[in-house]
């Protein structure tokens, strides 16, 4: 598939291969430094169950497919630190960069191909958020490459359409190329859904493009038609089993989520993480959001100059700019849609994989200018890259930096320290007990913790789940008969909370613990409180310590 013709050509590959290692730097860089966040403790409780349990049980409460934490389960066997459990998601992220440059490759008038692979590479390869998410033990970076396999496959069946009808059941007639395309199509959709239930999004944009190319076909559609369905199939066969899952978590997750619609301002700032191509670390957002505009804008109307111009030179090449377009594009206003319309599902880690049709397009404007200017967006795009590493570093360059947002070792730490390490850790809700247990292993703590109303996942008739997931339940008349339980001979107590308002919005748990304790000021980031309560000895009381 790669023609080089010169020195030209391997320059270009040689700047690729510099390519790929700068994207293994940076993603290893502050690799193992970062504490984990509460889903990365879910995925760690997850991938430590019996493999019955995780396959059978684990869907009947938790909203993802069970996929990711099957394969974290065997990943473990190589340790389980904090670089360890990242590591995977992390070379997965890596293995989708040169994925990319091949869809772009493919994308690409014969002239522009390695330089357009190349850049398109470099974009991925350095784009925050791209990094933020390959350092996340989470399916994501996995989603992420499923649209880019997906995506690489469909666009080499648009743009080769005399061997994309051949038969794939005739072995005289056999394509190699076009039948790692259909099967890399077939297990590319496979791959977005099992990753997340909205990969079915993703796999239904390139769905209808794929559909609307077909109608188009005039005279060929049967063989086409014949070989479109042995990918569906292949779809169908590797993803059948998990269809009961996703229909019982889609049923879960529309009676109790957390999530809600966003602000404009909150859907602005996810499209400029989106499109933006790099973000800013330093000064207000709004001077952040005015700096991202003034460089993505420019870029953005460039690599669609360029893009259309390519269609000019094939029919083909006009599919294939109609692909990279709707996957770009479409599953960020379909989520919108439902967003406003059914459920709220707009979030920017279940949207990434859409900065991989729009890095091919914005890695394409360079060739929308004379060849006298182009030197000034490769500039550009340099700039970006450079930006984005820098930005990346600056936001991890200190430990307090990187926990500000994933506080539980230090949660934990700072109870283990404090002058009384042996009191029991009330936590709620439950969920928080698996990050902050976690530690406790790693960190050799001999923690005393006390998850409310008991121990992840706590399932059963009459239990509210205000966040969703069937496994946190939210705070009742349970929940204090366990409190009452565990504080009986203490004299000290240390309430930790995540989303009190959430799960415990009477204030049940801190208003009992008030009763018969004092308590020092409730510190945390956010919406996470540590609060340690004495218990009176005066027969005094006082109000709720918040």
């Amino acid at each position: 598939m790669l023609a080089l013709r010169g020195a030209r050509d391997q320059r270009w590959l040689l700047i690729f291969a510099a390519i790929i290692i700068v994207g293994l730097g940076i993603r290893l860089m502050f690799l193992g430094d970062r504490a984990l966040w509460l889903d990365e403790a879910y995925s760690v409780w997850f991938s430590d169950r019996t493999w019955h349990y995780l396959w059978r049980e684990v869907p009947q409460f938790e909203t993802h497919p069970p996929l990711y934490y099957s394969l974290l389960k065997l990943w473990r066997s190589l340790g389980s630190d904090e670089f360890t459990l990242r590591l995977l998601s992390a070379l997965v992220s890596l293995a989708t960069v040169p994925m990319v440059a091949l869809a772009s490759y493919i994308a690409a008038p014969s002239r522009h191909k390695l330089p357009l692979a190349a850049t398109a590479g470099f974009l991925f390869a350095v784009s925050s958020v791209q990094q933020e998410y390959a350092q996340q033990a989470r399916p994501y970076a996995f989603l992420v490459f499923g649209m880019s396999l997906t995506l690489t496959s469909a666009l080499w069946i648009l743009v080769h359409p005399a061997r994309s009808r051949r038969s794939l059941f005739r072995l005289a007639d056999w394509d190699r190329t076009a039948v790692f395309a259909y099967a890399g199509l077939g297990t590319g959709m496979a791959m977005l859904m099992w990753m997340h239930n909205l990969g079915v999004v993703f796999t239904g944009v390139i769905g209808v493009v794929l559909i609307a190319w077909w109608i188009s076909q005039a005279g060929h559609r049967l063989p086409l038609f014949a070989n479109l369905s042995s990918a569906a199939i292949l779809v169908l066969a590797l993803y059948a089993v998990n269809i009961p899952t996703l229909l019982l978590q889609t049923q879960s997750v529309s009676e109790n989520f957390w999530l809600e619609a966003p602000s404009f301002t909150q859907t602005l700032q996810v499209a400029l993480q989106l499109y933006g191509q790099w973000q800013l670390a330093v000064g207000t957002h709004l001077v952040q959001y005015m700096i991202q505009l003034m460089i993505g804008i420019p870029l953005a109307v460039l690599g669609l100059a360029a893009t259309w111009r390519f269609c000019a030179q094939s029919r083909d090449l006009r599919w294939a700019f109609c692909l990279l377009l709707a996957t770009a594009v479409g599953p960020v206003l379909l989520m919108l849609a439902l967003t406003f319309t059914v459920q709220p599902v707009f979030m920017l880690r279940t949207l990434i994989p859409v900065q991989v049709p729009w890095m091919i397009i914005c890695a394409a404007a360079p060739f929308a200018v004379p060849p006298k200017r182009s030197p000034t967006v490769w500039r550009m795009l340099l700039a970006i890259g450079l930006i984005s590493i820098a930005s990346f570093s600056f936001q991890n360059a200190t430990q307090e930096r990187r926990d500000q947002q994933r506080p539980w070792r230090k949660v934990a730490e700072q109870i283990a320290n404090s002058s009384a390490p042996d009191a029991p850790v009330i936590i709620l809700p439950n969920s928080v007990g698996n990050a902050i247990e976690y530690y406790d292993i790693q960190l050799d703590l001999n923690l005393d913790t006390h998850a409310l109303p008991g121990r992840y996942p706590v399932r059963g008739p009459g239990y509210h789940y205000p966040a969703g997931g069937a496994g946190e339940p939210g705070m009742d008349d349970r929940a204090l008969a366990a409190l009452a339980e565990v504080t009986r001979n203490t004299d000290t107590v240390w309430l930790v909370t995540r989303f009190e308002r959430l799960f415990d919005p009477e204030q049940l748990v801190r208003r009992s613990l008030s009763r018969e304790f004092s308590c020092s000021t409730g510190s945390g980031p956010g919406f996470i409180t540590v609060t340690r309560f004495d218990r009176f000895t005066d027969g005094s009381r006082s109000e709720i310590c918040q």
